[in-house]
């Protein structure tokens, strides 16, 4: 199957690779370590997932694509009151949600 990679835009066709932007939403309330640690987490998801995907870098095509420098993650904690989830790596169950 051939897989689209253009769209059209006011009548002209672009490319839909670009910027890939995550936003993160939880109801859990988490430490500041927590939220750095759920970024580098859905980072290392992002770049696994371009290559199961084979996503090739533009600049040489040659190199395994993990991302450009316009990507960006959004973590959002919620306010529950009690103490902060501290971490969010694969090791944790939050951690496995935001990496599956």
């Amino acid at each position: 199957m051939d897989v689209a990679s253009y769209v059209e835009q006011a009548g002209n066709f672009v490319s839909t690779r670009g910027t890939i932007n995550v936003i993160f939403l939880t109801n859990a309330t988490l430490s500041v370590g927590a939220m750095a640690c759920a970024i580098v987490t859905a980072t290392e998801a992002k770049t696994a997932a371009l290559q199961d995907l084979n996503v090739r870098s533009t600049s040489p095509p040659r190199n395994q694509a993990t991302g450009i420098g316009t990507d960006n993650i959004i973590v959002v904690s919620g306010k529950e009151p009690g103490k902060p989830l501290r971490l969010a790596s694969g090791h944790t169950k939050i951690g496995e949600l935001i990496g599956f």
